[in-house]
């Protein structure tokens, strides 16, 4: 009985073919039997038993792959001024481009890579241009077809979420956040320090910043320390090193100053590059100096800092 139903859609279907098409249906006669084809060849639904099967379709089952037709949505903002975008008496396509223009032919002749979002008339399938485009996407082989051919998306594109390439989230530019941090016991955010005896690493609380990465990411982590030495031991210079989490990074040590008995300015700078894995990790800098030292870093003044910045890439 399927069959004998099968048969009899078959012949209905053909005898669909020879009438003009109507307002609503689904777009021109095909050129093949058994189901109408849209200008882009993907065949329009037929109402029979077997639409379940063929649109839903369960291609394995684990995971479980389901084969569904893809859509386009084209959203024109308001106040445009395309053309032919009423659809009163047509429907839109993106339709092949040929030699001559755009093309409802399924093999255009002269192909061409772009593609055009048209209009086309639903009773004579008169086909009116709305506007010419790369195609959205494009399939590019190797010379010998012998290697999975690569995909190329031609236009400008957004993502309004989160792309993840190989696992790891790509984004569209830096984010840098500063650690400094002002005491408010520090008027014009000075800072005066007498180094401790005997000699040690302090940690610099204003600069120390912890950031949470959501996937592994490649990061750039520099530091400026401005001090100015006022008294205390002949040796004023001040070291400074970098931690993540703890481990010092030597590629970002430093150590600036003279050895003499008089007031002396100096800037520690330290810079790290690399990559860290997902989680949170804190970022510090520290500081060391001849027992009995006195260093003050006044921030309000011009050409002293006092800087943590970390870029994630």
């Amino acid at each position: 009985m399927q069959a004998d139903n099968r048969a009899l859609q078959q012949k209905v279907v053909r005898a669909a073919e020879n009438e003009p098409l109507r307002a609503h249906d689904n777009g021109p006669p095909s050129s093949s039997v058994g189901a109408a084809v849209d200008p882009l060849g993907a065949p329009f639904p037929v109402a029979d038993d077997r639409d379940v099967a063929e649109h839903g379709r369960r291609l394995t089952s684990s995971p479980t792959y389901v084969a569904v037709d893809a859509q386009q949505i084209h959203e024109l903002p308001s106040g445009h001024t395309c053309s032919n975008t009423g659809f009163s008496e047509s429907n839109p396509y993106l339709v092949r481009l040929d030699s001559s223009g755009p093309s409802l032919s399924a093999a255009p002749t002269v192909a061409s890579s772009d593609v055009s979002f048209a209009s086309v008339d639903a009773k004579d399938y008169t086909v009116s241009e709305i506007q010419r485009m790369a195609a959205p996407f494009k399939v590019i082989h190797a010379s010998d077809c012998a290697t999975a051919p690569t995909l190329e998306i031609p236009l400008n594109t957004n993502f309004a979420g989160t792309l993840s390439v190989g696992g790891k989230e790509v984004q569209a530019g830096p984010k840098v956040t500063v650690g400094y941090v002002a005491s408010a016991d520090q008027p014009n955010n000075d800072w005066a320090w007498t180094a401790p005896t005997p000699r040690a690493w302090v940690t610099f609380t204003e600069l120390t910043k912890t950031v949470n990465l959501a996937a592994e990411s490649s990061l750039l982590i520099w530091y400026s320390l401005s001090w100015l030495a006022t008294g205390g031991h002949d040796w004023k210079m001040m070291e400074s090193q970098l931690l993540i989490d703890g481990v010092v990074q030597p590629s970002a040590s430093t150590v600036n100053g003279v050895t003499h008995n008089r007031e002396v300015a100096g800037n520690n700078q330290g810079l790290w590059m690399g990559t860290l894995a997902a989680g949170s990790h804190t970022f510090t800098v520290q500081i060391s100096a001849e027992a009995g030292g006195t260093y003050i870093s006044r921030y309000a003044t011009a050409g002293e800092e006092r800087i943590l910045s970390v870029l994630v890439l």
